[in-house]
């Protein structure tokens, strides 16, 4: 388990889900708290790929339908800088 520092910026939010939010690298990600980002694992079920959102899956194709452009990029919330990021 790895544990670095980067600056992540919020490109994509999810509807419906706060803690949720896609990087500028194309990755999913989860606010545990204050100082904990984990990036969430791409998950196959049956033939779909998705993710589990609150242990819920959702597929590729309904998460595109949640997906909200943040308007908020150059202000608050649009960078979140991260200390602790779990990957692999």
């Amino acid at each position: 388990m790895l544990r670095d520092t980067l600056l992540i910026e919020r490109i994509w939010l999810i509807e419906g889900y706060p803690d949720y939010f896609v990087g500028q690298n194309n990755r999913m990600y989860r606010i545990k708290n204050d100082f904990e980002v984990r990036e969430c694992k791409l998950t196959i079920v049956g033939y779909s790929k998705g993710y589990v959102l609150k242990s819920k899956f959702h597929s590729l194709k309904r998460l595109r339908e949640l997906l909200v452009k943040n308007q908020n990029l150059a202000f608050e919330g649009g960078y979140l800088p991260i200390n602790n990021i779990k990957t692999k």
